[in-house]
């Protein structure tokens, strides 16, 4: 039986979910969140294998496997023309406050080009320095006040008191209006 897959950290998700050559074809390879996460640390960033390894929790060989996948697919993007979309993977979304701001900035943006209308006060639910799967079990939230797209107001609300049942009063008591959860 296999060793299970251990889940990638990243430090947020971008804004963009694809990229498209300038003329018009509907082939696409897809690149998971970690490889772009990968791509960022290593290529863009300049950052060394083995602290983007530590940051994202798992072996310097896996960033190396991750990074030579990613690579092969850009590549071929490239010299072939086809387009590239951002999507899936195994990983969770860690943060801090600036990075769960950014998170719900990004998020908010996606859903505004899909016609959403947007609420004006967010709380994106926060275990530690990362988005937290679980709503009524969070540590806490990151509560965001939004204004014409931009970040207006951001605090972190404790609410281990306030888990279960109680994190809805509490919300309603911070005035949210849409919450964000992994």
């Amino acid at each position: 039986m296999p060793r299970p897959r251990k889940c990638r950290r990243i430090t947020g998700i971008a804004p963009h979910q694809a990229f498209w050559p300038d003329w018009p074809t509907d082939v696409a390879l897809t690149l998971s969140r970690e490889e772009i996460e990968v791509l960022r640390r290593v290529d863009a960033d300049g950052e060394d294998q083995q602290s983007a390894a530590e940051a994202m929790g798992v072996s310097r060989g896996t960033v190396q496997r991750i990074l030579a996948k990613a690579h092969r697919k850009v590549a071929t993007a490239l010299a072939y023309g086809v387009g590239l979309q951002f999507i899936g993977g195994d990983y969770e979304v860690m943060m801090g406050e600036r990075d769960a701001v950014t998170f719900a900035t990004n998020y908010i943006a996606l859903q505004r080009q899909g016609g959403m209308k947007m609420s004006k006060i967010w709380a994106v639910m926060a275990d530690g320095d990362h988005v937290s799967g679980h709503f009524g079990r969070s540590e806490g939230f990151y509560r965001v006040v939004m204004e014409e797209g931009k970040v207006k107001e951001r605090q972190y609300i404790d609410a281990r008191a306030n888990q279960h049942e109680g994190m809805v009063s509490l919300m309603v008591q911070q005035g949210v209006q849409a919450v964000l959860a992994g």
